[in-house]
């Protein structure tokens, strides 16, 4: 080998590190300086009433729930809580340790370096840093991944960038943190110049970290084999003999340190239905959204509102390049170029690489390969990461072995704007008949700077491939970097002091409990805030907070606790599984209800002023009334009194229960308006459709006499009553 350019390549590498380290301080200090994030947190506060959301720049997006409603509320737990392991300031006294990793001042910290700064800064800071300093180690180990791949300096860097702004990386970034960014660093440890035993621990601490900073199987698996084609296709040297056995072993050991830091967690988890047991079979991906690699903005329009009716955008976010498109283009493809790529066994080997993963998300495999294989713990709209390297992997490679085309690029940009415009008006059109192609204009974006640039390229003499990089890249950038806003942390991390707070405050009973909720904020929003509420996160079941509150559990209760689950107070009598990670709790275990009773004959005396019944649905064997009622502060006894038709037989009410009006507290502004909202369940006879109890009053303590709820209906199904009375 010619020591002179590889002298120069390491040079060209260094000062390439050196400029982008020097860049990245630089905006390092203004972004941690001021607590700068991407969290979507900013929903929660405005839903809070908050005076200041602290929003610098864009929207917060309340998609995102498994960021604001989950892991920024548990780290805030984790502050209150003195980092300890156990939640002290939750209801249930839940085991912080678990798939999400947190600032836990435990021996599992040595593997969480971007937490380090919990406990020495505020914890703003430290959150504002956990966020940037994932970034540089997202950019920097991609950008060595695709040098590994033959990619120069600049062209790695660009591609690393680039791949930091795809739809997958944006729309998952804020929960998927250090499972996306520290992956290519498990090929940069294996491959780096260095002894065996120095690489191997190395790869121990950062596979660790790697396993500890968001355990989730699916994206783990999928990314397993990335790393083994990648390594396969570039150091097969790596894949047999000494090697093979010591990385192994690392493996091993890293694997082992994570179930043994995770082990209450995973021994739970392993028998729960969701996610224990789920498993998934092979080849439900549509092939609409599988091309959406190819057009990465195709599925939504410029507010990030998916076009598609069954899914959201998070789901229609795939790890796909402007670029693919575009070096399918203007790469200079030839007869002779094809059979030599054929022969080169890095593209041979990338290409099984990519076939497995399109097998799998498009292909009827057998269920049995997928048992074999770990596949079948991968839903196949997991594996669209893995899929989207493998694709500019593959295209990568072909694209650097033939060149770009040296002329003719007018014809070529001609091929590939109507490449472009052939996808905009399918998916809009065809596709998705129900939207048009203007909701999707980014697509255009593309081609009109892609075309510019290589116009430019060719006139200047520069090079060809890296403009095409980098004009993606810009591309990326103005599609994508709009999605996560720039969020000052310091609100995050203050004493709540706005008015969902000072309603909250209002409703802690004697122990100390919330048992109140507010509508929209799921998960463990609540007690981010500070509050032991019961409406919150699960990661594993409590069973003896349910058992102690329910009694015994048999099945399906149990069955319906049996999951990771956001618990969610209902105005109900049983339990019920909203959907499929959320359980509604019946309020009634939790703060004492109001009582019904059902008469034929009217108050002699009332007034008008009791509240209103909003909704009466017909069930097969019941009616439910909702409404709200002239009731105040929480604990008082609470009455309702129905009127039935005297032509019916007695009827049997078969629950009451109130339920929180957060529109009733924001138009008195009275906090004890919350639970002023009811919902009645009345045993309905046979053949009794068009007779409901339409006539109902009520009283509290603090109200001696009746008050009759109005509706719709009222004056005609109560005009044989007295008149009201003063």
């Amino acid at each position: 080998m010619d020591p002179v350019p590889v002298s120069r390549s390491i040079s060209a590498w260094l000062k390439a590190n050196l400029l982008v380290a020097c860049a990245l301080l630089l905006m390092g200090c203004i972004y941690v300086s001021q607590a700068w994030s991407p969290s979507s947190y900013g929903h929660v506060l405005q839903v809070a009433g908050a005076g200041n959301t602290g929003l610098i720049w864009g929207q917060s997006r309340p998609i995102r729930s498994d960021e604001w409603s989950v892991t920024t509320p548990l780290t805030q737990a984790a502050v209150r809580n003195q980092f300890e392991r156990y939640n002290q300031t939750s209801f249930y006294g839940e085991d912080l340790r678990s798939n999400y990793s947190l600032p836990l001042h435990d021996w599992g910290l040595a593997f969480k370096p971007t937490y380090w700064l919990y406990g020495v800064t505020p914890a703003a800071f430290a959150f504002s840093w956990h966020y940037w300093a994932m970034f540089v180690v997202f950019l920097y180990g991609y950008a060595h991944l695709f040098k590994l791949a033959g990619a120069s300096p600049s062209q790695a860097f660009l591609f690393s960038g680039s791949l930091y702004f795809t739809g997958f990386v944006q729309f998952f970034w804020n929960s998927n943190t250090s499972l996306l960014a520290y992956f290519p660093w498990l090929m940069v440890a294996m491959t780096a110049p260095w002894s065996l035993r120095i690489r191997a621990l190395i790869f121990y601490w950062i596979a660790t970290c790697w396993l500890i900073g968001n355990f989730y199987p699916p994206l783990f698996i999928s990314l397993a084999l990335v790393a083994a084609v990648v390594l396969w296709a570039y150091r097969p040297d790596l894949m047999k003999g000494q090697s093979v056995l010591v990385f192994s072993l690392a493996t091993i050991a890293a694997c082992g340190t994570a179930v043994i830091y995770l082990w209450d967690y995973l021994a739970q988890t392993a028998i729960t239905s969701y996610p224990g047991q789920r498993t998934s079979v092979a080849g439900y991906y549509p092939w609409h959204l599988f091309l959406t690699h190819l057009w990465p903005s195709a599925l939504f329009n410029h507010d990030f509102k998916a076009s598609v009716t069954y899914t959201n955008v998070t789901c229609v976010g795939v790890a796909g390049f402007y670029w693919t498109a575009a070096a399918a283009c203007f790469t200079h493809w030839t007869v002779t170029g094809l059979q030599q790529l054929w022969r080169d066994r890095t593209q041979r080997v990338l290409l099984l690489g990519l076939s497995i993963a399109m097998a799998w998300m498009l292909a009827p495999v057998p269920d049995w390969i997928g048992t074999i294989t770990l596949l079948n713990r991968v839903p196949p709209e997991r594996m669209v990461y893995a899929a989207g390297l493998l694709i500019v992997l593959n295209a990568w490679h072909a694209s650097s072995r033939l060149g770009l085309v040296q002329g003719r690029w007018v014809q070529r940009s001609v091929l590939y704007i109507s490449l472009s415009v052939v996808g905009w008006l399918a998916y809009g059109w065809w596709t998705q008949p129900e939207s048009g192609p203007e909701q999707h204009l980014t697509e255009l974006m593309a081609p009109l700077v892609v075309c510019c640039t290589l116009w430019l390229a060719f006139k200047r003499n520069w090079n060809a491939s890296t403009a095409l990089i980098g004009a993606c890249a810009l591309v990326h950038v103005l599609v994508f970097g709009r999605f996560n806003p720039i969020q000052s942390a310091l609100p995050i991390f203050e004493e709540p002091r706005h008015e969902l707070a000072q309603t909250l405050r209002h409703h802690v009973d004697v122990q100390g409990v919330l048992p109140v909720q507010r509508e929209g904020l799921i998960g463990a929003t609540l007690n981010g805030m500070g509050f032991k509420a019961v409406s919150h996160l699960n990661v594993t079941p409590q069973w003896p907070i349910w058992t102690e509150k329910l009694g015994a559990l048999v099945e399906p209760s149990r069955a319906t606790f049996n999951r990771y689950a956001h618990i969610r107070l209902i105005a109900s009598d049983q339990v019920k599984l909203l959907e499929n990670d959320q359980v509604g709790v019946p309020a009634l275990f939790f703060r004492p209800q109001p009582t019904a009773e059902m008469t034929k004959t009217s108050p002699r005396s009332y007034s008008l002023e009791g509240g209103r019944i909003e909704f009466l649905e017909t069930s097969s064997d019941a009616w439910i009334l909702k409404g709200w009622a002239n009731w105040t502060a929480p604990g008082i006894q609470r009455e309702l009194l129905i009127v039935q038709n005297k032509d019916l037989p007695p009827l049997k009410i078969n629950f009451v229960a109130d339920q929180e009006r957060w529109e009733r507290v924001a138009s008195t502004q009275d906090a004890h308006q919350l639970l002023s909202g009811f919902v009645l369940s009345v045993q309905r006879p046979e053949n009794a459709l068009d007779h409901p109890p339409r006539c109902v009053f009520s009283r509290s303590e603090n109200v001696q006499a009746w008050q009759l709820l109005s509706a719709p209906w009222t004056l005609e199904s109560c005009s044989d009553f007295m008149k009201p009375g003063k």
